[in-house]
């Protein structure tokens, strides 16, 4: 029994020191990722979730479960923007008013000795869906790497968060 009680005590310090070296390399590169999520949040507000794809490589799942590649993204219309005049649109239709990232929702790690960096964070989207005003969000993870010196999105996934699976308490 004291065998056995030894091999988990140490095995569980062997998993502390994993950790403890992984954040270590985090810190090395906290700059990088403090940088990446600024740029990420000053060039979102309003432009669609794809944006971003800008090899022709790329692979995305958007929340619909629908794969594309970044040539099938590019000249996707981009959302309208909260201006604009909902009379103005046809009712039969869907289109997406605004994304906008939920900054406390950014997260990110660096891998692969600084070259690859795995994002996650919140979109808030606001949609005008067959004549009805919509607002939803989706957890988007995203995984970048470093290519000739920029961070480049090679694959993407989103899946729409249901405001039933996490109730907000009654006050």
């Amino acid at each position: 029994m004291t065998l056995l009680l030894l091999l988990l005590a140490g095995t569980a310090l062997g998993q502390g020191r994993k950790f403890e070296s992984f954040d270590a390399e985090q810190a090395k590169f906290a700059p990088d990722v403090q940088r990446f999520l600024a740029a990420k949040l000053a060039g979102r507000p309003n432009r669609d979730l794809f944006s971003d794809l800008q090899s022709n490589k790329s692979i995305a799942v958007n929340p619909m479960g629908e794969s594309r590649d970044s040539l099938s993204y590019k000249g996707a219309p981009r959302p309208l923007g909260e201006r604009v005049r909902l009379d103005s649109l046809r009712k039969d239709q869907v289109y997406t008013i605004s994304i906008k990232t939920d900054p406390a929702s950014q997260k990110a790690a660096v891998y692969n000795d600084g070259n690859t960096l795995v994002y996650n964070w919140r979109a808030l989207i606001t949609s005008y869906v067959f004549g009805h005003l919509v607002r939803f969000s989706v957890r988007r993870l995203e995984t970048y790497i470093r290519y000739r010196g920029k961070w480049l999105m090679v694959a993407g996934s989103g899946t729409e968060i249901n405001p039933q699976w996490h109730p907000t308490p009654l006050p």
